[in-house]
Order: C-alpha cells, then structure tokens, then sequence
C-alpha cells in the first residue's frame, strides 16, 4: 500500500545554490479534510509537461504517514479535469536542495499563495532523523493552514 511520510517546514531565505525542479499548477476536485484528490501540472522532467491524478488519505494524530495514490494521466485530461475544479489553481515553483544527507523540496508559492515558502521532506520511516537546514524557521507538519488543500480555498495573501 503506497504511503507518504512526509514533514513540512517554514523558511525564511532561499538557499543560493537551488536546483529548479519545474513549475506546479495542481487543483482539488474533493476538499474534505479525511482526503483530497488532487489534479497536478508539472514541468519537472526536462520541461515537458507532465500530469498526474492524486488521491490522499489523513494522516494520523500526531503522525506524518498517510495513504497516497498517485497515478500519471494524460495532459489534456488534466487540463480538462481542472475545470472541473471549483477554485483556482494553486501556482508554485519546486527547487531542489541537499542538506547533509537529505534531499529537500522547496516550493515557492505564486499569484494569491505569494510570499509563502515551504520545505518538505519525505522519509522512509517517521523516525527517520534529519538535519535540518538553516533557513528553515519553524515545522508546520500538523497545521492544517499549510495543507495544499487549504492554500487552493484559503490563499496565503488573505490570512
């Protein structure tokens, strides 16, 4: 069974040395707290759009393991299936960046999400340990205000 073990950090200043991961569009057809379907864009390998279709589940109370199915689809369909969406997509930018031995995503949100930087990263085991980064401030693995979901309905710039 697929699963996500993943932590979620604040960051104040982006790392000189990044390596651009491509650019994000994505979009929620089901905004329900207990799982989100999620349609996503992204031009991540070589620049050549790609789409997926993903379906998460909840994480448990005070864990960072949820389900997660992530299926590639057709581009057209994804673009089709995003108008479907009752929101409009969230834009960001996906870096790359290597601290000791571990491989962080840093995104850098854009349009109603501006200003808002986070850095995740996915682990084996959710006692993994990590080494975090200076330029990470705070975790906001549990706050749901930096759940993708509620980005797309709760954009950054409003709160």
């Amino acid at each position: 069974m697929p699963l996500e073990i993943e932590r979620k950090f604040l960051v104040c200043d982006l790392p000189a040395d990044l390596e651009h991961h491509g650019k994000i569009k994505q979009c929620y057809l089901q905004a329900n707290p207990l799982r989100s379907v999620r349609v996503r864009i992204t031009t991540a390998n070589k620049n050549i759009p790609c789409a997926c279709i993903t379906i998460k589940g909840p994480a448990k109370s005070g864990h960072y393991t949820r389900h997660e199915f992530e299926y590639q689809i057709p581009f057209d369909d994804a673009e089709r299936i995003m108008t479907l969406c009752d929101h409009p997509p969230i834009h960001k930018d996906r870096y790359v960046y290597y601290h000791k031995e571990n491989r962080w995503e840093i995104d850098v949100f854009k349009g109603k999400n501006e200003g808002l930087l986070l850095a995740e990263i996915e682990l084996q085991d959710e006692t993994d340990s990590i080494s975090i980064p200076p330029f990470v401030t705070k975790e906001v693995t549990g706050d749901p205000r930096f759940f993708n979901l509620y980005l797309a309905y709760h954009p950054y710039t409003t709160w």
